[in-house]
C-alpha cells in the first residue's frame, strides 16, 4: 500500500514551509499528483527525488 501525504504533511517531512512546496509543485519541481483537484505526493517517489537530488549535488561537489 503506498503513503500518499498531503502538502501539509509533505512540508512538514521536507522541513519546508506550504508555500515553498506548493511554488516546487508549480514549476513541476517535485513528484505529485492530483486527487479532485487536491495535491498530493506519493512518499516514495518524493523520497526517490531527495536520493537523486542528494546524488546530483554529491556529483557536482566531485567536479567542482
Amino acid at each position: 500500500m503506498k503513503t500518499i501525504y498531503s502538502v501539509k504533511e509533505i512540508s512538514k517531512y521536507l522541513n519546508l514551509s506550504e508555500s515553498t512546496v506548493r511554488t516546487l509543485v508549480r514549476e513541476h519541481k517535485i513528484p505529485f499528483f492530483k486527487i479532485s483537484g487536491t495535491i498530493k505526493f506519493d512518499l516514495d517517489k518524493v523520497n526517490e527525488w531527495i536520493d537523486n537530488k542528494i546524488k546530483a549535488e554529491t556529483e557536482f561537489n566531485l567536479f567542482s
